[in-house]
Parts: structure tokens; sequence; C-alpha cells
């Protein structure tokens, strides 16, 4: 499907991608903004994951320290369908 485009898309770094007038609906620029929004929100998400996971360390060493280690922890965040015998 062709569209008819007059405008410029800001990319996250401050540039500027200028659409030419005509273009295809899935021109590798509408691709490249996609996986560009999807890398940022998963980095996002990551980041919190890692803050969660910090917070967390950081309590059980100080409330529980005789159950903490790093496997636990890395069975509470990374491994958390591990069954427990």
């Amino acid at each position: 499907m062709i569209i008819d485009i007059h405008a410029q898309i800001e990319t996250s770094r401050g540039g500027i991608i200028k659409l030419p007038g005509t273009v295809l609906k899935n021109d590798a620029t509408f691709i490249l903004k996609g996986v560009e929004e999807t890398a940022q929100e998963t980095l996002t998400l990551v980041k919190g994951i890692n803050a969660e996971m910090e917070a967390l360390t950081a309590e059980i060493k100080d409330k529980i320290p005789k159950i903490y280690s790093r496997e636990l922890m890395d069975l509470l965040f990374y491994e958390f369908y591990t069954k427990s015998s």
C-alpha cells in the first residue's frame, strides 16, 4: 500500500529522519522506529528488574542474612520456575 506523507520523525537522539512524499507503508523507516521503541522499552524493563533485585538483596542481607546467597537471588529473579524439593 502506498501512502502520501509529508512529515519528519524525530529520533530519541535528537536526529531527524525526513520522509519522502510517497513511501511504502512497510518502509524500513517505520520498522526501524518500532525496533528503536521496543529496545528502549526492554532496556527500561531490564533496569527496573535489576533495581528490584538490588533492593531485595539489600533487604534480605539486612533482615535474614543466614539465608542470603547469590544463588537464591538468581533463582528468585532468573530461574523462578525452579521447583524446590
